[in-house]
This record gives C-alpha cells, structure tokens and sequence, in this order.
C-alpha cells in the first residue's frame, strides 16, 4: 500500500500547530500484570534526523497491592544538546491499588538518539502487580 504525504496542517480550529504540524505519536508500550523491573525498551529509535521536541506521557500504578515493601519507580532516557537525560518518577509503593503517577513530560531530543524508559521494582513482591502505560508523541 503507497503511503500518501498530505501538507502539513499549520491550523486546527484557527489555532496555529506545533513544527510538525499536528502531533504524531511515535512509540507506544503498554505492560501489564508485571512484579519485576522491565529493562532498557526503546521508544524511539534513533537514525536520520529523529531529533526534536516530544512529549513523553506514562502511567504507572498498582493493580494487585500488597504489603511486601517493594516499590517501583519508571526512567525516561534521551540526550538533549549531546548530553544524556533521564528523567525519573516518583516512587510508588505496592501498598494499595489507588497508589501510582503520571506525568507528560515535554524534552528536546537531538538527532539520531533513542528515546527509551525503565522500571525499577526495588524490595521482592510476592503477590503484588504493576501495570506501566507510556507513549512518546512528536510535537
């Protein structure tokens, strides 16, 4: 199927749109019913002229709490003007299904990096469950 490259749309609703025109989202990753760290997951892949200014959003939260102590923590990673970032969220503790954080997070990424996250589960769960929803948009 032949893709088809519209202009791109300086207005909505006589509003003026970001460099890109509307934004587009470019990496999605939905995890559910973890108990352990998840590792290095890239969102963006880097190459060519990727750079620019994004939205990072996620959603992490407890879906089975338990009382074991353990928390779990989510690290977004870019580089901005050759230096490496990470951005880090609040901790959350396993402790109740209402505990959890969300954040959109506007960054400058530069050309040909990746954009990538983590979890961290600090302490052992032994029931406990997490679910982490992250998406990156190109504004």
């Amino acid at each position: 199927m032949a893709s088809i490259l519209l202009p791109k749309i300086a207005l909505y609703n006589n509003i003026s749109t970001l460099s890109n025109g509307l934004a587009a989202t470019y990496g999605v990753d939905d995890q559910t019913n973890k108990s352990t760290s998840i590792g290095l997951t890239t969102l963006v892949a880097g190459g060519g002229s990727t750079g620019g200014h994004y939205r990072i959003n996620y959603d992490i939260g407890i879906t089975i709490a338990d009382s074991s102590g353990a928390t779990v923590t989510v690290a977004v990673n870019w580089t901005q003007d050759g230096i490496s970032r990470t951005a880090v969220s609040t901790t959350v503790a396993f402790t109740a299904t209402t505990n959890g954080t969300a954040l959109a997070l506007p960054i400058f990424a530069d050309n040909s990096t990746n954009i990538s996250y983590i979890t961290t589960v600090n302490g052992t769960t032994s029931t406990g469950r997490y679910g982490v929803h992250i998406w990156v948009t190109k504004e």
